[in-house]
């Protein structure tokens, strides 16, 4: 046996160690913590949306056609590939369309955007429960990430980094700042009105509140595409469902969701070559 292989073998019982020891941490930490939780977000009545799967269906397919018809009118220019802040934009206006068209259905069926979580009143406990919750859960996120790393490698399965994560560590100065503010304030608003707002309290409705959380979860890791984070994208977004169903607000999983990606990106930056 080959030394690295050897080292591989050592080192595989530790990080699986490590990751069941932060997966319990988290566990520890949600059970000690129920009391605060209760006190800052009891549980309240899911929103009754008045859209439906129709609505549903119609912003799926929105977004699909803004993504093809995109690539074909890029491939018409010669372009096969945006690259840099160039792709960036392009997910932004996609993400903000999609967003205007889940907000004009709920405006035109209620007359408002409270059933989006969208409201003046209980910012400062929806965020506050965000973050209680969210430090309680990120160690079991981390347990989660180097366990399905491990398993993956395991299987000899070759799970490329995020492209995302990769730009980001080739990005400077400006772009590098303009990059930052969308990934940290703008693309978690626009996910969270359509993933967390929109879409889970149509899937509570249908399957209720842990099938909708279960549902979500599997829909917002889908279009991420990519292998190796799937998992800890999905156990995030149980994280953010959960803040959303129990304060009914998306201030707080926006937040958790903004406080998450720049963790990360300040990790891809700053990490040594």
């Amino acid at each position: 046996m080959e030394h690295g292989e050897q080292a591989g073998i050592e080192v595989f019982p530790s990080l699986l160690v490590l990751a069941a020891l932060l997966c319990a941490t988290s566990v520890l930490a949600l059970r000690l913590l129920r009391g605060a939780f209760a006190r800052l977000a009891p549980v309240r009545e899911s929103i009754d949306p008045r859209w439906g799967l129709p609505h549903a269906l119609i912003v799926l397919g929105a977004y699909l056609m803004l993504i093809f018809g995109a690539a074909v009118v890029l491939s018409v220019f010669g372009v096969t590939e945006l690259g840099g802040l160039a792709a960036l934009l392009h997910t932004f206006a996609v993400q903000g369309s999609v967003v205007a068209l889940s907000c004009a259905f709920v405006y035109a069926l209620h007359g408002g955007l409270r059933p989006l979580g969208i409201a003046p009143d209980g910012s400062l406990r929806s965020v506050s429960f965000g973050f209680l919750l969210y430090a309680a859960a990120a160690p079991g996120l981390f347990g989660a990430s180097i366990a399905w790393s491990m398993l993956l490698d395991k299987l000899g399965i070759d799970a490329p980094a995020q492209d995302i994560a990769e730009m980001a560590g080739r990005l400077h100065g400006a772009e590098l700042i303009a990059f930052a503010v969308l990934a940290t304030v703008v693309f978690p608003l626009c996910e969270e009105v359509v993933f967390r707002g929109f879409l889970q309290p149509l899937l509570v409705r249908k399957l209720g509140v842990t099938g909708g959380l279960l549902a979500t979860g599997v829909l917002f890791a889908v279009p991420h595409r990519n292998l190796s984070v799937s998992v800890p994208i999905f156990v995030l977004a149980l994280v953010l469902g959960t803040i959303m169903q129990r304060t009914q607000r998306i201030d707080g999983s926006w937040f958790v969701h903004g406080l998450h990606n720049a963790v990360t990106l300040v990790i891809v930056v700053w990490k040594p070559h």
